[in-house]
């Protein structure tokens, strides 16, 4: 059997706790991430020290889930403990 091996990427989520993380299945490149202050986050994992793009708040609390689409490229659904399902237009521009 063989041993996994992590691939030596760290990425810093702002002051807040992770929640969960979600890869782009369109944009393999792309790891989606939520916090518990509600935030989401964007990183491309060949750069992963700062995020691409931070939606601070995009759920007034905790964002507890992220689904992709895996029919529609770039579809994101959220949902947090603010008892809201929101839809994002997640594509690359």
């Amino acid at each position: 059997a063989r041993a996994a091996r992590a691939a030596g990427c760290i990425m810093s989520v702002p002051s807040s706790d992770l929640e969960c993380l979600a890869w782009d299945p369109h944009t393999p490149s792309r790891l989606f991430a939520s916090t518990d202050d509600g935030s989401l986050l964007v990183f491309d994992v060949r750069s992963p020290q700062a995020p691409l793009s931070h939606v601070p708040r995009a759920h007034s609390k905790t964002l507890s889930s992220l689904a992709f689409s895996p029919m529609a490229p770039g579809l994101l659904a959220t949902a947090g403990l603010d008892k809201a399902v929101k839809i994002w237009d997640a594509r690359v521009r």
